[in-house]
């Protein structure tokens, strides 16, 4: 009897999705991917038996591992690829500061950027990146919901228009960071060798690199907004830095 892959369980658009998709596509771990509805997914996760109603989460076997940190821990313990590591033992503290930096602040003000400048702007576009690869009937429910479940992620996420402007200057800080330590010379974040450090930021930041045109926009025009912020944030170091590591690693 086959047994059943590992399944992974996202949103259609998320960078801690794409972050915890990177870590098992690195560790050459075999799965499947379900793309759940944000607005329905609460119900959902208390269903399957989550802890909390976020994604991404893992569903193995009677395992379920939520949170792009933890799917990453779990990719390296279960890694198919033996000589394939984004751990560095003799640097572990500061790879470790450094991914909850980028998942508790930089992630965290990627999101708000984008979706106030999008929420309430574009709906249309938004719908059809969140719900577009889903099932008809699935889409119909959230089409029906959106009124309501727009007006939560905006309070949720802290993502009302007025919010860029505060979202922007919260990136900008840590995106000087980034470009600070890039600048000491090393071709990684932390040590000789790609670390989940590397791996964090870059997954996190693609979202607003020229990268998400194919990635996360392919089907849909993108929006003037967003393009005038790839277009501000090109000429930065670390977002030419971003680019490079996915086009060597991803």
């Amino acid at each position: 009897m086959t047994e059943a892959k590992p399944k992974l369980i996202s949103f259609a658009i998320s960078h801690y999705c794409e972050k915890a998709r990177w870590a098992l596509d690195w560790y050459g771990i075999d799965y499947t991917e379900e793309f759940w509805p944000i607005g329905l997914h609460v119900e959902m996760a208390r269903k399957l038996g989550a802890r909390e109603s976020n994604v991404p989460i893992l569903q193995f076997a009677d395992e379920l591992v939520q949170g792009s940190q933890e799917i990453l821990d779990w990719a390296y313990r279960n890694r198919t690829v033996p000589e394939r590591s984004l751990e560095d033992r003799h640097h572990n503290r500061e790879v470790r500061e450094i991914e909850d930096r980028a998942d508790g602040l930089i992630g965290i003000e990627v999101r708000r950027l984008l979706y106030a400048q999008t929420l309430t702007q574009y709906p249309d576009i938004i719908l059809e990146l969140l719900y577009g690869n889903l099932d008809k009937r699935v889409r119909a429910v959230g089409h029906k919901l959106w009124p309501r479940i727009q007006t939560a992620m905006i309070d949720t996420l802290d993502a009302a228009p007025e919010a860029a402007m505060d979202a922007r200057a919260k990136l900008d800080k840590e995106l000087d960071w980034l470009d600070d330590k890039l600048a000491e010379g090393g071709r990684y974040l932390v040590s000789d060798q790609l670390t989940r450090a590397d791996l964090t930021v870059a997954s996190l930041l693609g979202a607003l690199s020229s990268l998400s045109r194919e990635r996360m926009f392919k089907n849909v025009d993108v929006p003037p907004e967003i393009e005038a912020e790839f277009a501000r944030l090109a000429k930065r170091p670390c977002m030419q830095w971003v680019e490079q590591i996915y086009r060597e690693f991803r």
